[in-house]
């Protein structure tokens, strides 16, 4: 149990840390006029190699908050944990292609078919991994951990954030599903509401540990 509230405070400072950066990174450039889709090369390449940093992260964090849960919504932890698999799995393929086949395809001038896979065309295969991931398997993971908060003011701040996140996400998966705007939601989902999350967890994860050594 101690080592579980010890990853889980390192995993979700971490996600802190790499998402603050990328929210003032996204906040710079939209400030600067230069938020758009496709987003350019080498703001992609930063997404890619962020969410590849993140997705391991957040494996890590869901596997920590479900072993630090009471025993009767244990199961909903173990829910939420295969739900943040299957998010993993998602992102990081989508992510993996476009760091390699997409980027050494563009760089060997091999673009014939191409725009299926790159990773924001709103055609894209792709792109469609990415809100089904963030979207979709993300929000039912935090929809099933939040039922894991609610003890105390932490807690519950930690529970509306989760349910914030999963309510987002699932919001913009319809959304693109239907082919609707709302499918821009998500992006303050997994783009702010993720990482206040997670700026809480740490806190619940340092506080729960402090608890074990006395």
């Amino acid at each position: 149990m101690e080592l579980s509230r010890k990853l889980g405070f390192w995993s979700s400072l971490l996600i802190t840390a790499v998402g603050g950066v990328y929210f003032c990174v996204m906040a710079v450039v939209a400030m600067t006029g230069g938020l758009s889709l496709p987003p350019s090369a080498p703001l992609q390449l930063f997404g890619g190699a962020t969410t590849l940093i993140l997705a391991p992260l957040l494996l890590i964090l869901a596997v920590c908050i479900k072993e630090c849960s009471p025993t009767p919504v244990k199961v909903l932890g173990e829910v939420g944990v295969a739900f943040t698999a299957l998010f993993v799995a998602m992102v990081s393929i989508n992510r993996f292609v476009q760091l390699t086949v997409v980027q050494q395809s563009v760089i060997s001038n091999r673009t014939e078919g191409l725009d299926r896979f790159m990773p924001y065309d709103p055609g894209s295969v792709m792109f469609a991994l990415e809100i089904l991931g963030w979207g979709l398997f993300l929000g039912l993971a935090m929809a099933a951990f939040a039922s894991q908060f609610g003890a105390d003011r932490l807690e519950r701040n930690i529970r509306r954030l989760l349910l914030g996140y999963a309510v987002l996400g699932i919001t913009s998966a319809a959304g693109y599903m239907a082919a609707s705007p709302l499918a821009a939601v998500g992006f303050i989902a997994w783009g702010l509401v993720l990482y206040v999350a997670t700026a809480l967890l740490t806190i619940w994860f340092r506080r729960s540990a402090g608890s074990l050594s006395h």
